[in-house]
């Protein structure tokens, strides 16, 4: 049992993966690589194992290619293999610790150094690497080859989903504006109704058409309720003015009979008075009373003249509130059509030129597309200790730890201008929309 153990714990490394390998090549460490140490001690005496855990971890090699070993301090690591690690660790515990033997030393590789891509991929930089991976498989982890697009019909692209978007939020403000125009001339018209204009209620079918109008019924009638509650207001007060100067009336006309009435029995005491036959007291009652009539006479008069004047106003009232509706329905109506008509242009601008980038753009696309499809080339740049090479690669080439893959495309000539061609009529149908 002590021989079979003496075996299995051996100096050579101990990886989860087997080490990618050119051949029969063993893997070298390098920087950035990490290794998991175990230092195992065979005992014969106890016929055990014996661990050295404070020897025990995952330990990274650094930049300048070293591992920082406990006890045994600073190991050269670059270029070496986990065997030689291992045996070099051993020996130098023997010596340290006054061993008869060299510990049995395992180490693996925990986590392969990165590798690198750069040049015409979606996304270079580094990424893990994982054992026995070509060429295409980490063009795939870097997102695939990067076609070369040209920036002229990235723009024409661009160009034509700005255009539909523009398109789509003139038209919505073209469809608000006629909706509009319908409900002020039904306004100006004095209708009990909005009647819309028939580009708009031919598609009222639209849910968005629907709501535009529902909406604009809804102002139409609360305007209308506003307007009528003002004027029924001021029809109202009117007629209570004229009741008003009617009752005034009817007193002025009392008081003047009862100044007729006074005055002839005055005249009759003013004769007796004369005569000797009546105190002259009764005389200047009767004038006091005539007095206070002509009084109350002028201030009922003068009352009629307020009401007459107030009624006046609410005439005037009246008129004022039609004419100011209608040259605000009037100034309001120009507007929204000036705006119509605007909107109408930028439409008509804005559809040609949807036209010219949608027809243009896709045959320009297709031509230079043709002329990318090109096969990539791979280059392998690869450091061996202090020596750098570089090596073409093909698709199925192994990547190794601490590579670095460029992928490049070969520029493709300048295509001339494609004769337009092909069927246009989907952008025709985007851009005459109604």
């Amino acid at each position: 049992m002590a021989t079979a153990l003496l075996l299995l714990f051996t100096g050579s490394a101990m990886a989860e993966d087997p080490p990618p390998a050119t051949g029969a090549r063993e893997y070298r460490l390098g920087p950035e690589d990490k290794i998991r140490l175990k230092v195992l001690e065979w005992r014969a005496t106890q016929d055990e194992i014996f661990e050295w855990s404070p020897m025990a971890g995952e330990f990274s090699v650094n930049p300048e290619g070293r591992l920082n070993v406990p006890l045994i301090g600073s190991v050269e690591a670059a270029g070496r293999t986990s065997n030689e690690i291992g045996r070099e660790i051993g020996d130098g515990l023997q010596q340290l610790m006054g061993l008869a033997e060299a510990p049995r030393v395992a180490v693996e590789v925990s986590e392969f150094r990165p590798f690198y891509t750069t040049g015409d991929v979606m996304r270079p930089g580094p990424y893990p690497y994982r054992p026995k991976l070509t060429v295409l498989q980490a063009i795939a982890i870097a997102g695939g080859i990067q076609r070369p697009a040209d920036a002229g019909l990235l723009r024409l692209g661009r160009d034509v989903i700005a255009g539909q978007g523009e398109l789509i939020l003139l038209g919505q403000e073209r469809d608000a504006l006629r909706a509009r125009l319908g409900r002020l001339q039904s306004e100006l018209d004095g209708l009990d109704s909005v009647s819309f204009p028939a580009d708009v209620t031919k598609r009222g079918e639209d849910s968005r058409i629907l709501l535009l109008m529902r909406q604009e019924s809804q102002i139409f009638a609360g305007r209308r309720d506003a307007m009528t509650a003002q004027t029924n207001a001021l029809v109202q007060l009117k007629s209570f003015l004229d009741k008003e100067a009617q009752t005034l009336q009817g007193q002025i006309a009392a008081q003047d009979r009862q100044m007729t009435l006074v005055n002839q029995e005055l005249q009759a005491i003013t004769g007796l008075v004369e005569k000797g036959y009546a105190v002259s007291s009764r005389q200047l009652g009767l004038e006091r009373t005539i007095a206070q009539i002509q009084g109350d006479k002028l201030r009922l008069e003068t009352e009629l003249l307020r009401v007459r004047q107030d009624s006046s106003r609410a005439d005037i009232s009246m008129i004022d509130l039609k004419n100011t509706r209608t040259n605000e329905l009037t100034a309001e109506l120009r507007t929204t059509q000036a705006k119509l008509d605007d909107t109408l242009e930028k439409i008509k601008t804005s559809q040609q030129l949807l036209y010219e980038a949608g027809v243009s753009a896709p045959h320009r696309y297709i031509e230079r597309s043709r002329s990318l499809r090109l096969e990539p080339s791979y280059v392998i740049v690869r450091a061996n200790g202090n020596e750098i090479s570089e090596m073409d690669a093909t698709e199925t080439t192994p990547i190794e730890p601490g590579d670095t893959l460029k992928v490049g495309l070969p520029l493709p000539e300048e295509p001339g201008d494609p004769a337009l061609s092909g069927d246009a009529g989907g952008i025709e149908a985007a851009v005459n929309q109604p």
